[in-house]
């Protein structure tokens, strides 16, 4: 599958703004139809800016519609920069699987029940609002890092669902954005 961004307004931005952006996700399959992405399980963004980022990679918001997401960003822009915004897809595995057990915030693994479908060896879960990366061996999950893309290692009760991602891509193409002083400010 190849996923292409596309961005519904141009990302130019003033110092002192706290940027947004809505950005369309659109997968092309192997016969080159290219529809709204859909049965993934999140997107990031990250900004660059010279050799370093502008905004760390961090989950962007569901928007309304299939394949839309929206970027916020966590501060203001203090000095003017330009760069690209690279975006990241996460495939949802359709794994339909829960915990076993009551974890606590620094639990290394847990033991999950799969009711359908067949979890990837290693990729990217989600327990609620926690992402992170994991292996998979037998029936146990084990948290290679918990708390990624700006997320917070939490406790989760047995019972809730965790989802999977095994496979991630980045879409292309990458879109330029511009943070200028305005010259109308006082």
């Amino acid at each position: 599958m190849r996923y292409e961004l596309e961005i519904k307004q141009p990302l130019q931005f003033f110092v002192n703004d706290q940027p947004d952006a809505e950005m369309q996700i659109n997968k092309t399959d192997i016969n080159g139809v290219t529809t709204a992405a859909s049965g993934l399980l999140g997107a990031t963004a990250r900004w660059t800016k010279g050799a370093g980022f502008l905004y760390a990679e961090q989950l962007m918001i569901a928007g309304s519609g299939a394949g839309v997401f929206v970027f916020k960003a966590p501060s203001k822009v203090t000095t003017e920069n330009n760069g690209a915004v690279l975006a990241r897809v996460f495939e949802d595995s359709a794994v339909a699987a829960t915990i076993d057990s009551t974890i606590t915030d620094v639990d290394a693994s847990v033991d999950v029940t799969v009711t359908a479908g067949t979890i990837p060896a290693a990729g990217v879960y989600m327990i609620e609002n926690e992402w992170g990366d994991y292996t998979f061996t037998g029936s146990t999950v084990t948290f290679v890092q918990r708390g990624t893309l700006l997320t917070t290692p939490a406790a989760h009760t047995s019972g809730v669902a965790i989802k999977f991602s095994g496979t991630t891509e980045t879409a292309q193409p990458h879109f330029q954005y511009d943070v200028k002083r305005d010259e109308n400010a006082l």
